[in-house]
């Protein structure tokens, strides 16, 4: 790719590669944008695809209990995944509790609510009695962080 001087998208990049990838490797790329569609919604927040090795595709389970399940659904994950990338060679699935990525919920998203004037005076009445003016501001930044997660109700 020829340098702009400009900074590019994680998905235009993936986008760009693809075509030039052989079919095992484009199905490595391809594997964590399909896996949800392959195994549903609530599977898919509870796994990810993790590794494809030898034909083998490592799957990490958030827990034990979803470890289980998914093991009674390994024949049709398998089929599904032929079916989605057929160009690429998966023999079997092996699932291992591990890591599963969490994708930020709304709540994270959204900003916290504001503090009206009498409860910014609150806390800066609270926090008057410290000296240490370092102190005294990282003090009512947490009691500010405390107030508005309780106003949202977090």
């Amino acid at each position: 790719m020829k340098r702009t001087g400009r900074t590019h998208a994680m998905s235009e990049l993936v986008d760009r590669l693809l075509p030039g990838l052989d079919g095992g490797r484009r199905g490595q790329v391809l594997l964590p944008r399909v896996w949800n569609e392959t195994v549903g919604a609530v599977f898919g927040r509870e796994s990810c695809p993790s590794m494809l090795a030898g034909g083998v595709l490592q799957v990490s389970v958030s827990n034990s209990n979803w470890l289980h399940e998914m093991r009674f659904m390994k024949a049709q994950i398998l089929e599904r995944l032929h079916a989605m990338l057929p160009e690429t060679p998966i023999s079997d699935i092996r699932f291992k509790v591990g890591p599963v990525p969490r994708p930020q919920e709304a709540a994270d998203i959204e900003p916290l609510p504001e503090l009206n004037p009498g409860e910014q005076e609150h806390i800066r009445e609270q926090a008057a009695c410290i000296r240490d003016e370092e102190l005294r501001g990282a003090f009512e930044a947490a009691m500010q962080a405390h107030a508005r997660n309780k106003k949202s109700g977090r």
